[in-house]
């Protein structure tokens, strides 16, 4: 699993996480709203509200997320950071896969039996 942090201007932050998962490059998409950026662009300090984007995709997605970004943020240079998430619960890995693929029928999050309460690692 792939953690992509990003941020956008609060407006833009909704539409950005429904295209995400439209277009199945995201199984979901955290929106953390009041984010205070203190930033150096163009010569200048600037100071800007902005929402976090916390992005859970695939590794093989990972630059189609970062090319949809660039084409739905509005900022000239949109932040996107990955990180690897090496360990995490199955049924969730397995919920994430089939969120990510094209025409999947979803999984939900609950009614994982005991056998599926256990750790992935990728």
């Amino acid at each position: 699993m792939r953690l992509i942090v990003s941020s956008c201007p609060a407006k833009e932050a909704n539409p950005i996480a429904s295209a995400l998962l439209e277009r199945r490059l995201a199984a979901s998409v955290n929106i953390v709203p009041g984010v205070v950026t203190h930033v150096r662009y163009k010569g200048e300090a600037r100071v800007q509200d902005e929402a976090l984007l916390l992005i859970r995709t695939r590794e093989e997605l990972v630059y189609k997320v970062a090319e949809a970004l660039e084409k739905l943020c509005s900022f000239d240079i949109p932040e996107v950071a990955c990180f690897e998430v090496r360990e995490f619960n199955a049924s969730y890995a397995n919920w994430l896969r089939s969120a990510t693929e094209p025409e999947a029928p979803d999984q939900t999050l609950d009614g994982a039996d005991e056998d599926e309460r256990e750790w992935s690692r990728e």
